[in-house]
């Protein structure tokens, strides 16, 4: 990396300028704490910092991790240590989850490294172990849409994925986050809701900077009010479907009075177009119609003469027997036709449309969608009050 370059450099050169002489002693690097602030150590995006706390921020413009900070607060470290933020390229950045937009989007993104450890005489040596930090990033250039939120990242090498990490400080051109541990790659950006996998990342992020138990009561709360939501989403659907069906059956009736008016003045017979008889007449006079028509054509067929004579008699008692049934049929659907006016199919319409509909809300309110309570049986119905 190039803060350990630079170092090496460094360090390289101070060997250089030292004469060579028995009697001098060995080249050592400074303590530490005696390196905060040493231009030798200090710079864009790398310093030390110790016990009392500091702050390395990259200042260059030119990198593409401007403005990025970490900050140590006094007593969080023991000993002093020397940090460097590093850029992550994309090649060693893990693909970042459906919902993320990190901080380089639209153009692919790389991560923050930040590297701790010390200078010595035959390299960098990182902190053997991990040490708290907080971050800070720049906002700025970031403006979320109304379904996105604003957020850090890091990447869990555990669940080899990456995790959201609610911020500490949040303000138009900075966010900030808090992490146990320096040594995950860090990032920052937006979180879409509608393409992130919620139960995989959001969940336990809040899980954890809440705290389990007061994430449990959260759901719980929210699985409450969703179920009295929903009991009274469920209350004013079944209200409504109880009116659409007083409504739907008032059609009903009002149609079939209208239907059954017609019918007298019609004066054909049991002609109601809005009971089954009716079409299974209309099926029973097509099917005799079509027998009427064969005996016809059976009785031109056989020719005249005494040997004949028993056949065609036979058709002729066979077309007499089916123009009887068609008489019995108990309407007269030819008349039917001449007399009926159109207003009694619209009425048959209305009719017919009323039962599909409460087929329709019948299905409704027996299918999972929905939950209504039973209706009173008839005799509570009729039951005085008291």
């Amino acid at each position: 990396m190039a803060y350990r370059q630079l170092v090496f450099f460094v360090v390289m050169g101070l060997l250089g300028a030292i004469p060579a002489c028995d009697d001098e002693p060995p080249f050592a690097l400074p303590d530490p704490c005696d390196r905060i602030g040493d231009p030798d150590f200090t710079g864009p995006g790398y310093g030390v910092i110790g016990p009392d706390g500091g702050v390395i921020e990259q200042s260059d413009p030119a990198n593409r991790l401007f403005g990025v900070k970490v900050e140590v607060p006094p007593g969080a470290w023991e000993d002093c240590w020397e940090v460097s933020i590093q850029y992550e390229t994309i090649f060693g950045t893990p693909d970042y989850p459906d919902g993320y937009v990190p901080f380089e989007r639209p153009d692919p993104s790389g991560a923050v490294d930040i590297d701790i450890g010390l200078s010595t005489l035959s390299g960098f040596y990182r902190s053997p172990d991990p040490l708290p930090i907080q971050l800070s990033f720049p906002m700025a250039g970031i403006q979320p849409e109304p379904i996105e939120v604003r957020t850090g990242y890091l990447f869990d090498e555990a669940q080899e994925t990456w995790r959201i990490v609610f911020p500490d400080a949040l303000s138009p051109d900075r966010l900030g986050i808090s992490s146990a541990t320096h040594e995950p790659l860090f990032s920052w950006g937006l979180i879409n809701l509608n393409d992130v996998d919620f139960d995989a990342h959001v969940a336990p992020a809040m899980e954890e900077n809440l705290g389990t138990e007061t994430w449990t009561e959260f759901q719980e709360a929210v699985d409450e009010l969703y179920r009295q939501g929903l009991e009274e989403q469920n209350l004013r659907m079944c209200i409504g479907l109880d009116l659409a069906e007083d409504i739907l059956i008032g059609l009903q009736q009002s149609a079939t009075e209208s239907v059954l008016e017609l019918q007298m003045l019609i004066d054909c017979g049991e002609c109601n177009p809005i009971t089954t008889e009716f079409y299974e007449g209309i099926r029973d006079y097509i099917l005799l119609n079509i027998e009427a028509m064969i005996a016809e054509m059976v009785i031109d067929v056989i020719p005249g003469g005494l040997i004949t004579f028993p056949l065609k008699l036979a058709a002729y008692g066979w077309l007499l027997s089916v123009e009887a049934a068609i008489e019995a049929l108990p309407c007269d659907y030819p008349c039917f036709v001449r007399r009926a006016p159109p207003i009694i199919y619209v009425h048959v319409a209305i009719y017919y449309g009323a039962e599909g509909m409460l087929d329709l809300i019948n299905w409704y309110r027996n299918s999972e969608y929905i939950m209504c309570p039973p209706a009173p049986a008839s005799e509570q119905l009729l039951m005085p009050p008291g």
